[in-house]
């Protein structure tokens, strides 16, 4: 963390002044000791120079440069949001949400009527408070030093819907944050999509892209539709088969043509994205490879527009509730009472297939009669030896030769093992 230097302090008439601001030869003291301060600036601001700040004429030592920095940026803001209200004007604030991974931004006060420091509510006592007239709490504003808001106290806000906003100080340049022209909180609690009926958390956008694919059998621009939804539409995105009438009404209106394809793989129907010129379809196997993943990295132009909303804890644990009820199923459907006696040993007989055994013959080097099979002419005493002599390149006796069908004298190898007439008969085919 750097330094934290001592940079706001109350001038005679009971302002709160920057040291920035700090005019040389005025009397300032300090916002928590109430001890006298000097405004102190260097001269040549250059490399390694102090920043503005003012220093004690004589330092309490319980007096801490984080305690008026949190004091400081509190009233600044307190004072800022006053004004706004006095004037009716609106106070912007921009942030990145933590529910929908989407940046807001709205009026503060659009809802507020009246601010408060250090409003007692429940079992908190947040830095900041907006009120509407009905004195029912709307914000609730959080600075962030040292310490940040215990457990309780987020879970209070969130019971009571009252929006928080977090400020997190590391520095005491950070209290540009209370003057910036727009507000940017390092954390806020609030979502501007509406929350789920059932549990109360804020909804998650459902969005449909429309990618500018080509087609991978012709090439020509192909249209993609995908709908970016919860885990009960089959994952993350999915295709037209998952997609309400709405959706479906939507994306032909972009130019998207969905037919109902037959898939060889899945052996059934399905709406899918189809190739206006050569009728061939994109799949739901290959649609995150070839279309989603190339349009998230910038390869593919698209556009999303927001269709809907979803809850995704409501999603996410219906569809666990429904594995959990699966395999329960399973479960009893498999368990069966398990015999006390082990069953007796059954020695079984290699099975020979019918068109094996009536294709009886003979090995090709000592005619043993064997049953025939072009892949193995061989009986199991001759074939290390044969593969032997196919290794050192050696040719067999001329009385070692039979054909694998008669058994008649004839020049034979493991891959040519009939004489001519045998193998139009029986070789011709596997």
């Amino acid at each position: 963390m750097r330094d934290i230097l001592y940079t706001v302090a109350y001038d005679d008439a009971q302002e709160l002044v920057l040291a920035v601001n700090a005019v040389k030869g005025q009397r300032y003291h300090c916002p928590e000791c109430k001890g006298e301060m000097i405004p102190r600036r260097s001269v040549e601001q250059k490399k390694g120079a102090k920043r503005p700040h003012y220093a004690h004429k004589v330092k309490s030592p319980n007096c801490e440069p984080e305690s008026v920095l949190h004091f400081g940026f509190k009233r600044l803001l307190s004072q800022r949001i006053q004004r706004h209200l006095d004037n009716k004007e609106p106070l912007p604030i921009k942030w990145r949400c933590g529910a929908c991974d989407r940046e807001h931004e709205g009026n503060l006060l659009k809802k507020a009527a009246r601010v408060e420091e250090e409003l007692s509510l429940g079992p908190c006592r947040p830095d900041i408070v907006l009120s509407t007239n009905a004195d029912s709490p709307v914000w609730a504003l959080e600075v962030v030093v040292t310490h940040a808001p215990e457990e309780q106290a987020l879970t209070y806000y969130r019971q009571q819907r009252i929006a928080l906003a977090r400020f997190d100080l590391k520095s005491d340049t950070d209290l540009e944050k209370a003057t910036a022209p727009v507000l940017v909180p390092d954390h806020v609690d609030q979502c501007v999509n509406p929350r789920c009926p059932k549990c109360q958390r804020f909804q998650n956008n459902v969005v449909l892209w429309i990618i500018e694919g080509g087609c991978w059998k012709c090439g020509c621009v192909m249209p993609i539709a995908v709908v970016e939804g919860g885990e009960s539409r089959g994952g993350t995105y999915a295709g037209p088969e998952q997609f309400t009438d709405a959706e479906l009404q939507l994306a032909r209106s972009k130019g998207c043509l969905i037919k109902d394809m037959y898939s060889r793989t899945q052996r059934r129907s399905y709406p899918a994205n189809t190739c206006k010129e050569c009728g061939a379809f994109a799949g739901e196997f290959h649609m995150f490879t070839q279309y989603i993943a190339p349009a998230g990295r910038g390869e593919l132009k698209y556009e999303k527009i927001d269709v809907g909303h979803y809850c995704e804890h409501c999603d996410t644990e219906a569809m666990l509730n429904a594995d959990w009820a699966g395999d329960s199923l399973d479960e009893e459907e498999d368990s069966e009472p398990i015999e006390s006696a082990p069953r007796p040993y059954e020695r079984r007989e290699p099975e020979i297939p019918e068109w094996q055994k009536t294709k009886e013959g003979f090995c090709i080097r000592c005619r043993t009669p064997i049953v025939r099979n072009r892949y193995k002419p061989l009986c199991g005493e001759c074939f290390y030896p044969e593969k032997v002599r196919e290794d050192m390149n050696l040719d067999p006796p001329a009385n070692r030769q039979f054909c694998l069908r008669c058994g008649e004298y004839h020049p034979t190898t493991r891959w040519k093992p009939f004489c001519l007439p045998c193998f139009h008969i029986a070789g011709a085919r596997r």
